[in-house]
C-alpha cells in the first residue's frame, strides 16, 4: 500500500495553534444549569455535561469548551471518549478547526481513544481547515484499526485536494482507497475528473472516463458536462461527447448545451452554436442567462450586430433578464467594433433596468470612447461613475490618460495625473499611469516635461522601471539630445535596471537617425555581450544608415551576419542592401541579391523594382531596366510615377522615341497622375519631337495631379514649357 501509515506519533506532534486565552471559566460548572450536571461523583460525568452544555448553548464559543477541557486535564481528570468526541464536535460547530486538532493531541493517551468517531472528526478538521494532505496520516490510522472509510468523507477529501491544486495526491488517494476498501462511485469519479480538467490534464481526465466505464460505473450528465467544459476551455471541439451522450440515452440539460455553445462561440464557430441553440429549443429545454449571454457575446465578437441585437431582444422577450455579464459583453464588443455611441446607449439602458455596471463594464466603455477620440465623453462618464459611487481602479485612469495623450490633449492628461497624486480620486497612480503620460509627452517632443513627471514619479515611492527609462531615452533621442540619453542610460544602470533588447533597439534607432554610427557599433557589441540578439529592426536600421553614409562594406558584413544567424533578412533588408550596392555601382551584385531574394521565397515589392529600374536607367542600362519593368508588371505590381519617371528619363537620354511614346501611352491607359517631377520629365521628352509635328500627334493626353477630371494634352504641355522652364529643375532620384 502506497499510503504510509502515519500513526499516533505523527498526531502527537501536530502544531498547537489554540487560542484558549480568551473566555476561560473560573470553575467547571460556572454558568451551567444545575440539571445539566450529573449527581455522580465521577468528574468525567460533570465534564461531559459541561461540554454538552457548551456545544448546545448558542451563546458560548468553541475556545471556552477547549479551555474547560484543558483545565480538566491539568487538574488530573481523565475525560471519557464521549467527552472528547463532544469537544471535537463543539469545536467543529464553531469552525475552530485548529483548536480541534490541538485538542486531539491531548486526547491520544486517554482510554478508548482514538475511536472511529474521533478519527472521522479529525479528518473533517483537516478537510475544512484546508489541510487535506494531513488526512493521509489519519486514513492510515483508520485502516490500521480496522475501520472503513465513509464514501461521503472520501469525496470531501478528494474535493479539497483538487481545490488545493493537489490533484496528484487526490489521484493516489482515489486509487488506493478504491482498491482496499470501497468502490468509488460516480461522484468520486466526477470529482477527480473535474480536478484533472482544472489542472489542464484533459487527457488523463478522458482516460479516467474510460476506466470509469470499464469498472461498470456509468458516466452521468455531470461527467460529460465537466469534460465538455474542460475541452471547450482549451479550444477543443466537444460536440462529439454530446453525440455520445445521446447514444447512451442521457438527456443533455441546459448546463451541457450552454457549455458547448460557449465553447463554440469562443472558438468563433457561432453558426454551430446557433444550431445547438435551436436544437435545445426544439427539445423543449429553456435557455438560461448563460446560454443567451454566450451567443450574444459570440455574435458581437463576429461583428454580427443585427443578430446579436435580435438575440438580446429575444432573451428579454423570453423572460430571461440579461445580467451584468451580458451587458458588459455587448458594451465591450460594440466598443471594439468602433460603436462607442451605441455602447453608451446600451449602458444607459443597463442602468435604467437596475443592473449595476462593474469595473469591467466601465473600463470597456471608457476605452472605447478614448479609442474613437471621444475623450470628453469619457471624462463626463468618469464624473457619472464617481457620482454613482463606482469603485474605480488604476486601469480606468490609465485608459483616460492614454486617450488624452493620443488625441493631443497632453496637458489635460498631466492635470488628471496630478489630481491622482493629490488624492482627489482616491486612487493612487501606479507605474503604468506615469509611463503612459511620459510616453505621451515624449511623442509630442516635450522631453523636459517628461523628465519632470519622472522626478515626480521617483518621489511617489520610486515607481520608475525599465520601461520608464526606455521611453525617456527614446524621447531624449527624438529631441536630438544625445547627452541626455547617455545620462539617462547611466542613471538606469545605477538604479540596477538591466537594459533589454527593446532598450538597445531604441538607442540604436535614435543614434542612427542622428548619424552617430560609431556609438551604434558599440551598443550593438554590448547588446550581444549581454546575451541579447539584435532584432530584424536593429539590423535594418543600422544597414540603412551605413549605406546612406556609403559604408557598404560594414553594411554587407551585417547582412552576412544576418544570413548566418537566426535573424534571417526580410524584404526590407534586401531592399536596403540592393540600394546600397547600386549606389556603389555594383550592378551585378544587385542582380545576384535579387536572385537570392527570390530563392528565399521573398517576393520583390514595388520598392525593390523601383530601386533597380531607377539605378539601371540612370546608368543607361535600358535593356535590363525594361526587362525588370516587364517582370514587375507580370507579377501584378502597378508601376508608380517614380518608375515611369526613371524609364522616361533613361529612354529620352538614349534618344529612343518609340519607347518614350509607348511608355506615355501606358501611363495614359493606367491613369497615372502627374506630379511636378514627372511633368518635368515629360516636357523634356516632348522636346525630342518639337521639330517633328507628326510625332507630337502620337503623344497622349494625361490627368493632372490626383484629379482624373482635369486633363492636359502634350501640345498644351509643350506650350507651357517656355513659361515653366525658368522655374523647372528636372531632377531624377
Amino acid at each position: 500500500m502506497i499510503i504510509t501509515l502515519i500513526v499516533v506519533r505523527f498526531l502527537l506532534h501536530l502544531p498547537f495553534n489554540g487560542r484558549h486565552g480568551r473566555g476561560i471559566f473560573c470553575s467547571f460548572t460556572s454558568g451551567i444549569a444545575p440539571n445539566d450536571v450529573s449527581n455522580s461523583n465521577d468528574p468525567r460525568n460533570e465534564l461531559d455535561a459541561c461540554i454538552r452544555f457548551l456545544r448546545e448553548n448558542p451563546h458560548c464559543q468553541g475556545p471556552e469548551a477547549f479551555s474547560l477541557f484543558k483545565r480538566a486535564i491539568d487538574s488530573g481528570f481523565n475525560p471519557s471518549a464521549s467527552s472528547c468526541n463532544s469537544l471535537i464536535d463543539a469545536l467543529m460547530k464553531y469552525r475552530e478547526y485548529d483548536l480541534a486538532i490541538s485538542a486531539y493531541k491531548w486526547m491520544t493517551h486517554m482510554e478508548n481513544f482514538p475511536n472511529y468517531r474521533s478519527l472521522n472528526g479529525l479528518m473533517d478538521c483537516f478537510i475544512y481547515a484546508q489541510k487535506p494532505k494531513f488526512t493521509f496520516g489519519v486514513i492510515g490510522l483508520v485502516l490500521k484499526l480496522g475501520y472503513t472509510i465513509n464514501i461521503f468523507r472520501l469525496n470531501l477529501m478528494l474535493k479539497e485536494l483538487c481545490r488545493a491544486g493537489e490533484v496528484l495526491w487526490a489521484m493516489e488517494l482515489f486509487h488506493e482507497i478504491g482498491r482496499i476498501v470501497i468502490s468509488p462511485g460516480v461522484v468520486s469519479y466526477n470529482t477527480i475528473i473535474n480536478g484533472l480538467c482544472k489542472a489542464n490534464k484533459l487527457e488523463e481526465a478522458l482516460e479516467l472516463r474510460v476506466e470509469m466505464e470499464a469498472k461498470n460505473c456509468c458516466p452521468d450528465v455531470a461527467t460529460y458536462s465537466i469534460l465538455m467544459n474542460g475541452l471547450c476551455k482549451e479550444g477543443r471541439v466537444a460536440v462529439g461527447l454530446l453525440n455520445e451522450m445521446h447514444k447512451k440515452g442521457l438527456d443533455a440539460d441546459v448546463v451541457v448545451y450552454s457549455t458547448l455553445i460557449n465553447g463554440l462561440c469562443r472558438k468563433g464557430n457561432v453558426s454551430k452554436g446557433k444550431e445547438l441553440f435551436q436544437d435545445m429549443l426544439d427539445k423543449g429545454i429553456s435557455p438560461n442567462v448563460v446560454t443567451y449571454t454566450c451567443l450574444v457575446h459570440g455574435l458581437s465578437k463576429m461583428g454580427h450586430w443585427e443578430e446579436a441585437t435580435a438575440m438580446f431582444s429575444f432573451m428579454i422577450e423570453s423572460g430571461t433578464g440579461p445580467n451584468v455579464v451580458t451587458y458588459t459583453g455587448m458594451i465591450v464588443g460594440l466598443c471594439k467594433d468602433g460603436k462607442a455611441t451605441e455602447a453608451m446607449k446600451l449602458m444607459a439602458l443597463m442602468m435604467e433596468k437596475g443592473e449595476e455596471p462593474n469595473i469591467v463594464t466601465y473600463n470597456g466603455l471608457i476605452n472605447g470612447l478614448c479609442k474613437e477620440g471621444m475623450v470628453s465623453n469619457a471624462l463626463n462618464f468618469l464624473d457619472t461613475m464617481i457620482q454613482r459611487g463606482a469603485v474605480l481602479d488604476v486601469v480606468t485612469y490609465n485608459t483616460l490618460i492614454g486617450g488624452l495623450c493620443n488625441t493631443g490633449k497632453v496637458d489635460e492628461a498631466v492635470e488628471l495625473l496630478n489630481k491622482m497624486v493629490e488624492g482627489v480620486y482616491n486612487v493612487e497612480p501606479d507605474t503604468m499611469n506615469f509611463n503612459t503620460l511620459i510616453q505621451g509627452l515624449c511623442n509630442e517632443g516635450r522631453f523636459d516635461e517628461a523628465r519632470e513627471i519622472h522626478q515626480k514619479m521617483v518621489k511617489e515611492k520610486n515607481l520608475s522601471n525599465l520601461v520608464t527609462y526606455t521611453m525617456l531615452i527614446g524621447g531624449s533621442l527624438k529631441a536630438q539630445k544625445a547627452d541626455k540619453a547617455m545620462e539617462l542610460w547611466q542613471e538606469m544602470l545605477g538604479m540596477g535596471f538591466v537594459p533589454d533588447a527593446f532598450t538597445y533597439s531604441i538607442m540604436i534607432d535614435g543614434f542612427c537617425k542622428m548619424g552617430m554610427i560609431g556609438s551604434v557599433n558599440g551598443l550593438l557589441s554590448e547588446m550581444k555581450a549581454r546575451g541579447h540578439c539584435p532584432t530584424l529592426f536593429d539590423y535594418n536600421t543600422l544597414m540603412a544608415s551605413l549605406c546612406k553614409e556609403g559604408n557598404l562594406e560594414n553594411a554587407m558584413s551585417l547582412f552576412q551576419e544576418m544570413r548566418d544567424s537566426k535573424c534571417e533578412p526580410d524584404m526590407i533588408s534586401f531592399n536596403i542592401i540592393i540600394d546600397g550596392t547600386l549606389r556603389a555601382g555594383d550592378f551585378q551584385a544587385a542582380k545576384e541579391l535579387l536572385e537570392e531574394m527570390l530563392q528565399r521565397g521573398l517576393a520583390p515589392d514595388i520598392i525593390t523594382f523601383s530601386t533597380l529600374i531607377n539605378w539601371f536607367s540612370k546608368a543607361g542600362l535600358m535593356d535590363e531596366a525594361k526587362s525588370l519593368f516587364k517582370t514587375m508588371t507580370a507579377r501584378g505590381l502597378s508601376p508608380d510615377a517614380i518608375v515611369y519617371d526613371s524609364l522616361l528619363y533613361g529612354f529620352s537620354v538614349k534618344g529612343e522615341k518609340d519607347e518614350v511614346i509607348s511608355l506615355l501611352h501606358q501611363m495614359e491607359a493606367t491613369d497615372v497622375a502627374l506630379d511636378m517631377g514627372l511633368i518635368s520629365t515629360i516636357l523634356k521628352c516632348l522636346c525630342m519631337g518639337e521639330e517633328n509635328p507628326k510625332i507630337m500627334e502620337l503623344f497622349p493626353t494625361f490627368s493632372l495631379g490626383a484629379s482624373k477630371e482635369v486633363s492636359i494634352s502634350c501640345h498644351e504641355l509643350l506650350m507651357r514649357l517656355h513659361k515653366l522652364q525658368p522655374r523647372l529643375q528636372v531632377q531624377h532620384a
